[in-house]
Formats: structure tokens, sequence, C-alpha cells
């Protein structure tokens, strides 16, 4: 027969048999000292066998930080734990772990997802796991646009449309700076045909490309003979 003790000797009898299971024990103190004693046909075993129980505080998760994109793809996740490691999740109980450690990239995802951060120390989780969101920002397109024709060293008035956002007009397919901003914008006096280039921006996200817009210019015409 397994005899359980609080104290090495003596001491009042606290649960017999194997396995023992201790009342609740507190985290005030690291661990707790058990002692176990073997008794056969009236002979006990001596001295009593040590038996420790540590108590771990349970790991918190310290701060989180969530991440964005701009159109589908993976997006980077932060977390920091008061101890141990940070483990990911998609619900906010149960389920199964879908990485570790921080930064955590998340899957492919379109549509702006929260995951769990929980953290696990020497086997104990966090009591509550924090909720992490992982943004996903529409990127505007343009939706149509609209050429001009004029004479030679006319003006023409081109214009664009987009999803959201603000449309900037553009000398080239990339880079450089604006020329205008808005749905409209008035050329220059044109000397020859000339393409433009226009892109919608939102607070965060900027189309893919460019989008040309013809600005045509025509050569007048001459009165060749008259009779």
């Amino acid at each position: 027969t397994y005899s359980w003790y609080r104290a090495s000797s003596g001491g009042t009898l606290v649960g017999t048999g194997s396995p023992y299971t201790t009342p609740v024990l507190l985290t005030s103190i690291g661990y707790y000292a058990y002692y176990v004693e073997a008794t056969n046909n009236g002979c006990t075993s001596s001295p009593r066998t040590l038996v420790d129980v540590n108590v771990n505080n349970l790991p918190t998760v310290s701060s989180s930080t969530g991440g964005s994109r701009c159109g589908t793809g993976s997006v980077n996740l932060s977390a920091t734990a008061s101890a141990g490691t940070i483990n990911w999740y998609t619900t906010n109980a149960g389920g199964s772990s879908i990485g570790s450690g921080s930064p955590f990239a998340t899957p492919s995802i379109s549509t702006t997802t929260t995951y769990y951060a929980e953290a696990s120390n020497s086997g104990c989780p966090s009591a509550a796991r924090s909720a992490v969101t992982a943004t996903v920002n529409a990127i505007p397109t343009i939706n149509s646009v609209t050429g001009a024709t004029v004479c030679v060293n006319g003006a023409a008035n081109l214009s664009a449309t987009a999803s959201a956002g603000t449309i900037s007009w553009f000398a080239n397919p990339s880079g450089g700076a604006a020329l205008a901003t808005g749905t409209s914008f008035t050329t220059p006096s044109l000397p020859s045909t000339t393409d433009y280039y226009v892109q919608a921006a939102t607070a965060t996200c900027t189309t893919a490309s460019r989008t040309s817009v013809t600005a045509s210019a025509v050569t007048n015409t001459t009165i060749t003979s008259v009779t």
C-alpha cells in the first residue's frame, strides 16, 4: 500500500494508492513536497521518498501586433509571451496549432482574418488566447478611361473612373511625378498624339499597374488649291 504525506517523517496521511491526485495547488510557491512510503504485510519502507510537484505560473500573451497587405497573400503577425513560446490558432479555443513562434506568416488569405495567439510554457498554456487581425485591403482598379481627339497643338480633355481611391495622371507607365489628380485631366498643347497613364490609390493600396489613355492629335487640313 502506498501512503502519502507532506512530511518526511510523522505528519498526517493525505492519501493512499498510486497514482495519487493532490488537492488544488496554488501558484504562490514554485513547488510542493510530498513524501510516499510503501507498506507490505506490516513492513514499511524507510525513509519516505520525496516527490516534488512543480507549479508553473500560467504564461500570458504580453503583446500582439496585427499586419496588413494589399490583395491576396500572406500576412506577418507577431506576439510576445511572458514566458515560453507563442502558438497560433484559427479559433479562440480548441483546435490544432497552425504555427509557432513570432513573427508568424499566415497562409495565403483573400479577406481580413482573425488569428489567435497562445503562450505556452512547460506544458502550461495561457488562460486565454489573444486575437490578432490579419487585414487584407482591396486593391483599387481603373474601371474605365476615355481618350480624346483634338487638332494639332490643341489641349485634350481625358477622363477615367476607379473602383476606389484617388486617380492620378502620369506621363509615364511607371515612375515619375503625378501631373494631376482627379477623374478628368486637361493635357497641355499637343504637337502630336500622346499617351497618358492613370492609377488609383487609397490610403493603403495602389493599382497594380497604370492604364494608358490616348490623346490623339490630328493634323490640320489645308486648302491645297482653288479654281
